[in-house]
């Protein structure tokens, strides 16, 4: 009897044992078994659809390219390489950064704005071997494709940055200084930086510019791409195209008094994204208001890319938006 009663127990804790691993489900599975997604993510709306002109702001754009969850976490490591490589908001990597940085500055901002980066770059520090392999496919490939068209600019660039193979792209900087403010302080400034002193050309340049208007549609090119300032130095400084001053970080300005935030928008106000003391990202300068005194347009330079008339919330920097006279 106790045996019979032993061989009993003994069978429901099978049955049991059994039953609970049935309930487990997908959760059991390693993950490199459920990527079943071999094909890059198709993007609802891309930059050669008119429905792309629609989108006039940041915000739009950045909603529009993120990939769905449950997609994400099924594509498999190469499949999702090639769908970072064709995100449409790729030029934005190169909007960020001070007088000496590469693009692991845009690549660190873009990845806390896009999902597919931020999933590619956790399977780069959680899976390395297989990652780092497959990274290494998609660089040998991208070598030979044509310099001069950008999806091959971007993608030789950022393969090269996530192996760590990207060369500094500024060189040191032709000399340093400082500009003042009008109450008297001083401000870090780089002095006459030459194309050289970035890592890249006029043409170059000029050529990434064409890619910001398909991707902004709404800007209006004012000036073709400067190496000597920057977007800070634009607005705080000076507006010339002659300015030989380049601002990684306007805060100053700000703190010592010598401007002061309003809530009222005018022409010719300053711009600033970002918080001030924080390394903003982005300054400009009112250019357009609406009927009821809303802020529309701003002019600013984008890096030591080209100088654009666009709305103030369609472009490349995100970040809260205030105004200083």
């Amino acid at each position: 009897m106790k045996k019979s009663l032993c061989f009993i127990l003994s069978l429901l804790c099978l049955v049991s044992s059994a039953f609970a691993a049935d309930q487990s489900g997908p959760e059991a599975v390693p993950d490199e078994n459920i990527r079943g997604i071999d094909t890059p993510y198709e993007y609802p709306v891309t930059l050669d659809m008119p429905e792309w002109a629609e989108l006039t702001s940041l915000e739009q754009k950045l909603e529009v390219c993120q990939i769905p969850e449950d997609i994400l976490s099924a594509l498999t490591t190469p499949a999702l390489i090639e769908t970072v490589l064709d995100y449409p908001l790729a030029v934005n990597i190169y909007a960020h950064g001070g007088a000496v940085d590469g693009i692991e500055a845009g690549v660190e901002v873009v990845s806390g704005q896009f999902n597919g980066l931020a999933e590619l770059l956790r399977r780069q520090s959680e899976e390395p071997a297989d990652t780092n392999a497959a990274l290494s496919v998609y660089a040998v490939r991208t070598s030979a494709r044509d310099a001069e068209d950008f999806e091959s600019i971007f993608a030789e660039d950022l393969l090269s940055c996530l192996l760590s193979e990207a060369p500094v792209s500024a060189q040191s900087a032709s000399s340093t200084g400082s500009v003042t403010t009008p109450n008297g302080s001083k401000v870090p400034a780089y002095k006459e930086l030459t194309w050289s002193d970035h890592g890249t050309t006029k043409s170059g340049a000029n050529r990434m510019n064409e890619q910001y208007l398909k991707t902004y549609p709404s800007a209006t090119l004012l000036r073709d791409a400067a190496p000597a300032y920057n977007c800070h130095s634009y607005a705080w400084y000076d507006d010339s195209s002659k300015n030989p001053y380049w601002i990684d970080d306007p805060s100053e300005y700000i703190l010592d008094g010598s401007y002061h935030e309003t809530s009222e928008y005018y022409v010719d106000s300053i711009v600033l994204y970002g918080e001030p003391g924080r390394s903003p990202s982005h300054s400009g300068i009112v250019s357009g208001i609406s009927d009821r005194h809303h802020l529309t347009y701003v002019i600013s330079k984008w890096r030591y890319y080209g100088l654009f008339e666009h709305l103030y919330y369609d472009c490349p920097f995100a970040g809260s938006v205030h105004t200083y006279r």
